[in-house]
């Protein structure tokens, strides 16, 4: 065998470009394209059958473009610069003044597809020198064979030169023999011990308001800082984690992950965990790529997502397409789960129940969650559902945790969490919680139930012993005893409780139960049963 190296080091084949060098881009094209779609927006639907946001280079010219593109026709200069205030933007692409400035960018109105071809071939050219240099990276380690490596870099090259908004080829048939397949290690690594796995798509789900967000978060600073996951469940070792949030809000996810790693004894700033609060579209292929792109590039092994039903849907109406068809849903998880497996990190989806069930307090099954497809879908999932109703200002919400997964993994939990309530400072809010197996639960629960019954029976107990003495002070004053039954009339007490409070009193040493003699009817006396208060010593 040939040997190639040269002191004990493989030839350098390829030439490393300058650190100044930037990649290829053209900005006053960007300008121009974006000048020209302002002055004349009937043209945008021509621009983004051509290219997408994900392929500027520059990122407020991408911004830009998204919104004009949801706008189409309405995309005038007043219009989108309203639309990027209201969703908090208007800063990250340069402000009010920048914006204004891209109309007078434009020569004239004409050249949107030269311009957009302009724009995809740098981006083309970019893509082709990430893909050159991961495949440079790739063929130095020596731990793929290389079958397997140039599949993959044929597959990735040829996906660059896919037209736009088209899925790559994406099958191959590559199959092994048994013999392979039964010597291949497929064990699953845990990223929560007995709760979830890697490599998995899994999912949150749980009616609204049942702390959906604050779980994930907890998860998320739990692998991103080794801490245990609801203080209970053990995570073995850090790993990036990306949070991509669309619906709570930034000042909400801040102040939610500050109490979380507070009460882990962790600061937010150390843990590892990148945070977003835009959404990719599991419909467009330009977004999939974006996603696996930036999961690649930043290292991240699991990423939420939280809602699922702002990412599935949107902007694919218009094909038909229906959250309540499994063959519309599939196809769509199906691509959100490969795009982040193959970037190398975990997908947890987090998704609501339906709202018609038939017991609000009993634990989710599956079959509870919204959309069809999820159920198919999810490889291992995270359940969360109410034991009892929310007190509205209280911040305690007793919850059911269940777990499941088809590596055969599973249980059912009961979570009770203290919130605490907020202050004038938009402060005074904690994470306290207790985490205990449903069996555990329900015996402290029934054993709760029969100490507060106990309780109960003793404090009427004591209720009545209290009114019986101050009944028999009053009809007996200096205690020479009174008739069981004159009092027992005058209490208006049934027979039962009535003994039950003299036998009590008894034990006490209150009142001695003793004959006295009552009047007959015809002048007479005679000996009853009677009660007096005993005199103190």
């Amino acid at each position: 065998m040939t040997d190639h190296t040269r002191n004990g080091r493989a030839p350098n084949r390829h030439k490393t470009p300058p650190a100044e060098r930037l990649p290829p881009h053209d900005a006053a094209a960007e300008r121009a394209l974006l000048g020209s779609l302002l002055r004349e927006p009937s043209a945008i639907r021509d621009a983004s059958a051509l290219i997408d946001a994900s392929e500027f280079y520059t990122f407020a010219h991408g911004v830009i473009f998204r919104v004009m593109v949801n706008l189409a026709d309405a995309a005038d200069l007043v219009t989108v610069g309203e639309r990027l205030i209201a969703a908090g933007q208007i800063e990250e692409v340069g402000g009010a003044i920048y914006l204004a400035g891209l109309e007078e960018a434009a020569p004239c109105a004409g050249n949107v597809k030269q311009y957009a071809e302009i724009i995809r071939g740098h981006a083309r050219r970019r893509r082709l020198i990430y893909e050159a240099n991961s495949a440079i990276e790739a063929a130095y380690d020596q731990g793929e064979d290389v079958a397997t490596l140039l599949a993959k870099v044929q597959t990735r090259v040829l996906d660059i030169t896919s037209p736009a908004h088209q899925p790559s080829p994406g099958f191959r048939f590559r199959p092994v023999d048994s013999a392979a397949f039964a010597a291949a290690d497929h064990r699953p690594t845990w990223l929560i011990r007995r709760l979830l796995v890697l490599g998995q798509p899994a999912v949150i789900g749980g009616p609204k308001k049942a702390l959906k967000t604050s779980v994930l978060i907890d998860l998320a600073l739990s692998l991103g800082t080794a801490t245990p996951f609801l203080g209970s469940f053990e995570v073995y070792q850090p790993m990036r984690v990306a949070v991509l949030s669309g619906e709570s809000g930034a000042h909400t996810i801040q102040e939610t992950a500050e109490r979380i790693a507070s009460a882990k004894g962790v600061t937010l700033a150390d843990a590892d965990v990148c945070w977003s609060f835009e959404l990719p579209q599991f419909g467009s292929t330009a977004d999939l790529n974006e996603l696996g792109r930036g999961l690649r590039d930043t290292g991240i092994k699991v990423v939420v997502i939280d809602p699922l039903y702002l990412c599935l849907l949107s902007g694919a109406n218009s094909n038909g397409l229906s959250a309540a068809n499994v063959f519309d849903m599939g196809p769509l998880l199906l691509k959100i789960s490969q795009a982040c497996i193959a970037a190398g990190a975990t997908p947890i989806l987090v998704h609501h129940a339906r709202k018609n069930r038939a017991n609000n307090f009993e634990p989710l099954d599956l079959e509870d969650l919204s959309f069809a497809g999820i159920q198919e879908f999810a490889r291992q999932w995270l359940l969360i559902g109410r034991r009892e109703a929310y007190e509205p200002g209280s911040g305690v919400h007793r919850l059911w945790l269940g777990v499941g997964g088809s590596i055969g993994h599973g249980g059912l939990w009961t979570l009770n969490v203290n919130e605490g309530t907020i202050d004038d400072d938009f402060r005074g809010r904690k994470w306290e919680l207790t985490v205990a197996t449903a069996s555990e639960a329900i015996v402290t629960e029934r054993t709760n139930k029969q100490n507060e019954k106990e309780q109960a029976a003793a404090d009427k107990d004591r209720e009545h012993q209290a009114r019986l003495l101050s009944e028999l002070d009053a009809m007996d004053p200096n205690r020479r005893g009174v008739s069981q039954y004159s009092l027992k009339l005058m209490l208006k007490m049934n027979s039962t409780t009535f003994d039950r409070t003299i036998e009590l009193l008894k034990r006490g040493g209150l009142v001695n139960a003793e004959p006295v003699y009552a009047t007959t009817p015809n002048g007479g006396t005679r000996s009853v049963k009677g009660i007096r208060r005993t005199r103190p010593d």
